[in-house]
C-alpha cells in the first residue's frame, strides 16, 4: 500500500517538474484563439492567389549597424495594401494595413491606428485574443506572435514560420558580409602597401 502511494505521489512529481520546465509551451493567447489568417488571408498564402492587393514597395532582410549595407541583401520581400479594406476595428479609427509578403509569401501585418483610436485597438485585441503576455500587449503562441504598441499605434501581427526563414537568411548575409570584409582587408594588406 505504501508502495502505491510512493508511485503515485512520484507521478504526480514528474508530471508537474514536466510542466513547469515548459515543455508543451503555453500560449499567451486566450484558449483557440491564435490567429491562423488576417482578414481571410492565411499565413502563408502566395499573392499570387490574391487579387485585390495593391503593391506599395519592396524591401530586402531587415539590416543590422555591424552587418553589411541594405545594397548587400536581395529585395525579397513585398508589401502591399488591400482593395476595400474596412478600416475600422471596435471603437478603433484605423489610419493603413500593411501586408508584407516574403518570397511571395504571407507572414505579417501592421495596423496603425488614429491619435485617438490606440485604446479603442487595445480593447478589441483583449476582447479577441485574451490579455496577453501579463497584459503588456504581447502574444505568443505556436504559430503567431502578434504585439500592440498604444504609444505608437501599432499592431503587428507576425507568422513565425516564415519570419525564421528571413532571420536565417539574414545571418547567412551577415557571415557572407564577414568573410567579404576579409578577404578584401587581407587583400588590402597585401597589395595596398
Amino acid at each position: 500500500m505504501m508502495k502505491k502511494f510512493w508511485l503515485i505521489g512520484l507521478a504526480i512529481l514528474t508530471v508537474g517538474l514536466w510542466s513547469s520546465l515548459g515543455c508543451g509551451k503555453k500560449s499567451d493567447f486566450k484558449s483557440r484563439s491564435e490567429p491562423d489568417s488576417f482578414r481571410g488571408i492565411k499565413w502563408g498564402t502566395d499573392i499570387k492567389t490574391l487579387s485585390d492587393m495593391e503593391y506599395s514597395f519592396s524591401f530586402s532582410a531587415p539590416t543590422s549597424i555591424f552587418g553589411p549595407p541594405e545594397s548587400w541583401y536581395e529585395k525579397r520581400g513585398e508589401v502591399y495594401t488591400r482593395k476595400g479594406d474596412g478600416f475600422v476595428i471596435g471603437r478603433a479609427y484605423l489610419k493603413k494595413i500593411k501586408y508584407y509578403f516574403w518570397e511571395g509569401k504571407f507572414y505579417k501585418v501592421e495596423v496603425t491606428t488614429g491619435d485617438d483610436s490606440a485604446d479603442g485597438l487595445g480593447d478589441a485585441l483583449v476582447e479577441k485574443f485574451g490579455k496577453g503576455n501579463r497584459g503588456n500587449y504581447e502574444w505568443s503562441g505556436n504559430k503567431v506572435e502578434m504585439s500592440f504598441s498604444p504609444l505608437g499605434r501599432r499592431l503587428t501581427m507576425v507568422y513565425k514560420k516564415i519570419s525564421k526563414q528571413i532571420e536565417i537568411y539574414g545571418e547567412q548575409k551577415i557571415k557572407e558580409w564577414e568573410a567579404y570584409k576579409k578577404e578584401k582587408a587581407k587583400e588590402g594588406a597585401e597589395k595596398g602597401f
